[in-house]
């Protein structure tokens, strides 16, 4: 370490410590400064282990970008140091040096700073093992840390904040009216609106006292809130019937500070999840909801699946349907929703998300589904289509084929082995199955077969980005083709080539 003296003590420091280069091997070490810091020193002869100091002096040691430490020299009536300690001047430090520095121009801007103080205390802990130069070296670099870089960060982020435990300033106003005041509620929980107000001073605070002359004064304005914070973060759940699990959405809660100050029916809460709002009387139960639907966007299928059900519910006119809402802490708030009946502009959807959640449970899908309204849409009759092939007993289907010329004869029994899929946003459901049937010549060359027997021969399910050739798909076919070769007539799809 090298120490740098300061010839006059005004600025709170006598040192001004710096480390010895280190070798500068990383090419990501080459821009970075040597760590150094300032130290103030205090020589006692006593025990007592405390020493008030100046608010001028501790003051420049608080706001310095640099690290800061006090250190103790303890003699004890001999020529030589018994003991040291350092004090890093850290958080702890900072908060009570600025406090009291607050405290004192509030009382007396014209104060000298260097005529009251704080009192600084110091024990085992800040003592160092040895009272050795290698000792103090490690005791400055345990508290700097390993960057200099970061200290120096942390600090400077630490003194922008430090003092506004309790809030940054307080602003008055006035409006009148009961609509105003209604609308004051709903600006306070995050509703777009805007409030007019009149006799509008602002008073910035910090370490909880508040400035003498006001940082914004007017004789009327408007007021919005850009961005109101929730109170807390929970579950709202839609159920029909008190014995439905329903479905479960996150949502952030917001309550209003004025709700115990206006009347009951002007009391607000709001309930803000990723496609819906709700805004209610906490005291009433009237809820106002507000739903955001984007048909382009693909979703998960179980939470494009839970929205749709939810809003079947809301439109369906029961009044059985109810919600629930569960907070971290344990509470549960909750009531009847109660549905208007009306037209439920999404069944098409919901009928094939139906369809699609029956594939996912039998292919035995673990990776997520994304899909966009208008896929469903789109899809739909391809879909459930697959969906009633695969799942349930599938119509008498009749199946055409030709041969040419010179191709072997017909046997009594023929097989058609083929491929099926559907399209389902993000990912691609397929299966490989079998017909069987008798076949019929209607003319020369061409022949046709009633299936009432579907065997499902292979499931593919695989993502939309070609993860599955052509060629895998035709070898696939062919292998499932091979066991009927020597019983039946085996026509292949056109896929197989």
């Amino acid at each position: 370490m090298v120490a740098n003296k300061s010839d006059i003590d005004r600025m709170g420091w006598d040192y001004i410590v710096e480390f010895m280069s280190l070798p500068e091997h990383r090419a990501d070490d080459l821009h970075r400064a040597r760590p150094e810091f300032k130290v103030q020193v205090k020589a006692t002869d006593g025990n007592a282990r405390k020493l008030s100091i100046p608010l001028s002096v501790i003051r420049h040691l608080a706001i310095d970008p640099l690290p800061a430490f006090i250190v103790f020299l303890e003699f004890g009536g001999a020529n030589l140091p018994q003991n040291i300690f350092v004090v890093h001047v850290g958080k702890d430090v900072i908060y009570r040096a600025l406090s009291g520095v607050r405290k004192a121009l509030d009382k007396s801007p014209d104060d000298n700073l260097r005529k009251k103080s704080i009192l600084i205390k110091y024990n085992e802990e800040h003592v160092l093992e040895e009272v050795d130069g290698n000792r103090l070296r490690e005791r400055f670099e345990k508290y700097i840390g390993e960057s200099f870089e970061d200290y120096h960060s942390w600090k400077q982020s630490y003194l922008k904040e430090v003092g506004y435990d309790d809030g940054a300033g307080q602003i008055s106003f006035t409006t009148c009216g009961e609509c105003n005041l209604q609308r004051l509620v709903e600006a306070s929980v995050g509703l777009d609106t805007e409030v007019p107000v009149v006799s509008v001073t602002g008073f910035q605070k910090r370490f909880g006292i508040q400035d003498k002359t006001p940082f914004l004064s007017s004789k009327e304005g408007s007021l919005k809130v850009l961005k109101a914070e929730p109170s807390a973060v929970g579950e709202l759940r839609f159920r029909e019937g008190k014995l439905s699990i329903g479905h479960g959405f996150r949502v952030e809660l917001f309550g209003s500070v004025l709700n115990p100050m206006v009347p009951e029916t002007m009391a607000r809460v709001r309930m803000q999840g990723d496609w819906f709002e709700i805004v209610m009387n906490p005291f009433t139960g009237a809820a106002k909801f507000n739903f955001s639907v984007d048909r382009q966007v693909r979703s998960a299928i179980g939470e494009v699946k839970a929205r749709l059900e939810v809003l079947r519910l809301l439109t369906s006119g029961s009044d059985e349907v109810n919600w629930r809402l569960s907070l971290p802490d344990g509470r549960e708030l909750g009531g009847p929703v109660g549905s208007t009946a009306s037209d439920f502009e999404f069944s098409e959807e919901l009928d094939c998300l139906r369809c699609v959640w029956r594939l996912i449970s039998f292919f035995e899908v673990t990776e997520d589904v994304a899909v966009s309204l208008d896929e469903l849409l789109i899809g739909r009759d391809g879909i459930c289509s697959f969906a009633t092939l695969v799942l349930d007993d599938a119509p008498a289907m009749v199946v055409e084929f030709s041969l040419e010329e010179g191709d072997e004869e017909v046997g009594d029994q023929a097989v058609l082995v083929d491929f099926f899929e559907a399209a389902v946003g993000s990912h691609v459901f397929g299966a490989i199955c079998s017909f069987f049937g008798g076949p019929v010549m209607h003319e020369k060359g061409v022949y046709s077969f009633c299936s009432e027997n579907v065997r499902i021969e292979k499931k593919i399910f695989a993502r939309r980005d070609g993860s599955v050739s052509i060629e895998e798909l035709r070898g696939a076919i062919n292998e499932a083709a091979e066991p009927y070769v020597s019983d039946f007539m085996v026509v292949k799809g056109g896929l197989a080539g």
